[in-house]
């Protein structure tokens, strides 16, 4: 057999993972050589792609090997070509090509603070952070605690390159990463952002639209691979081999930057929405509490309520009677919390009076917390 006239042309697209075919490589013959061409279908994202050769058999290229390209938006030019050397001996070709999103020349903005993606005024927890062990193995993402339906913010100024959100199916397993719906958001430095998670439907914006720091994307899920509602937000530079994730400082209360911390919660502050009150289980101030009184109605008894603060719970006292009583408090059954006072616990509660009591916190991740509280009052003698 003679290859005189025959070239083998095999073309392997190795997309990445949510991305479809925007780059696309042709070939067109000129008498004896061939021209790749390089098309960026898609809209509003540059596209860049590496193209290999496993066999150049009597061929030469009119660039180094392997070829990189990076496409600017809806552009398709010219990349290389190759010469047959000897249009008498055999020929032929395997050419591959791997692509994804943004441009790996684009340089970063540092000390750049986003907003925490979620609505002013608003805080959540960060359940797992960067290098979690759930998902997060290998990158700096983090995932904010969220219920269904919670509005998902741009975290920053830029351009929407791809959405998805017509999946309706959730799991731990990994047979789930694919069904999560997104937003992925290009930036100005070439950095771009993924919000995943939504709710089917969720998604308000669409591929090309120009959002702002602040403004709404969609609404939170549980949609692919996932043990709960949760918006998982990560940050990306394009890479010619792999994507790097881009660790990111936000915006805090008094315009710094702070770093995001697995297990901590934190508030939402977008420039010129107003002042509110910053209420954090972790800066909670017992002993201002305990200075605090709180007249209460007539009941004949004495019970207790308590308040929900992240992951604290904070129990208070209250007397219904018209006398000053001694209360002591116990805990039994106590699972996966840590009681701020030593027990048992004696306290003198004025009549009709409400008083703190202590604090119970749960650290984050230890499971389902749950205790029995037993308690005894009598009379105050005087």
């Amino acid at each position: 057999m003679t290859f005189d006239r025959l070239v083998i042309l095999a073309v392997i697209l190795a997309a990445p993972a949510l991305a479809g075919d925007e780059f696309k490589l042709d070939v067109r013959q000129e008498g004896s050589a061939y021209v790749f061409t390089g098309e960026n279908v898609h809209g509003c994202m540059p596209y860049h792609a590496t193209i290999s050769f496993a066999e150049l058999r009597n061929f030469r290229a009119s660039v180094a090997l392997p070829f990189r390209a990076v496409l600017p938006p809806s552009s398709k030019r010219d990349l290389f070509r190759i010469d047959r050397i000897d249009q008498h001996q055999a020929a032929g070709y395997r050419v591959s090509t791997s692509f994804g999103p943004g441009d790996p020349g684009a340089n970063p903005a540092t000390g750049f603070a986003y907003l925490m993606p979620f609505e002013h005024g608003t805080k959540h927890l960060i359940g797992q952070g960067y290098y979690g062990k759930f998902t997060h193995a290998s990158s700096r993402a983090l995932d904010f605690n969220m219920d269904t339906g919670t509005p998902v913010c741009a975290a920053r100024d830029g351009v929407v390159f791809r959405t998805k959100d017509d999946s309706n199916s959730g799991g731990p397993g990994p047979e789930y990463s694919q069904k999560a719906n997104y937003v992925s958001v290009l930036h100005s430095d070439g950095t771009w952002a993924e919000y995943a998670h939504f709710r089917q439907g969720g998604v308000s914006v669409k591929p090309c639209d120009r959002v702002n720091a602040g403004q709404v994307l969609g609404y939170s899920g549980a949609t692919g691979r996932t043990n709960g509602p949760h918006l998982h937000f990560i940050v990306y530079r394009s890479g010619w081999k792999d994507d790097e994730s881009v660790a990111t400082a936000f915006l805090g209360a008094n315009g710094g930057a702070v770093s995001a911390l697995e297990g901590k919660w934190y508030y939402s502050y977008h420039p010129g929405g107003g002042t509110f009150e910053a209420k954090l289980g972790e800066t909670l101030d017992e002993a201002a509490l305990e200075l605090g009184r709180t007249q209460v109605p007539a009941t004949g008894q004495v019970d207790f309520r308590t308040e929900q603060m992240d992951n604290k719970i904070l129990l208070y006292c209250r007397n219904g009677t018209e006398k000053d009583r001694r209360v002591i408090v116990r805990l039994k059954k106590v699972r996966n919390l840590s009681a701020s006072k030593r027990l048992p616990l004696g306290l003198d509660v004025p009549a009709l009076t409400e008083v703190f009591v202590l604090s119970l916190t749960q650290k984050v991740g230890s499971g389902q917390a749950s205790y029995e509280l037993e308690y005894s009052s009598k009379e105050k003698r005087r």
